[in-house]
Order: C-alpha cells, then sequence, then structure tokens
C-alpha cells in the first residue's frame, strides 16, 4: 500500500 511506501519515505525525510 502507499502507505507503507509513504512511511519509508517520512522517515528518511525526517532523518535526512
Amino acid at each position: 500500500m502507499a502507505l507503507k511506501i509513504w512511511g519509508l519515505v517520512s522517515a528518511m525525510g525526517v532523518l535526512a
């Protein structure tokens, strides 16, 4: 689901 991918992108964005 998009939520799973969005979660990964969100985590990377916060870490970036």
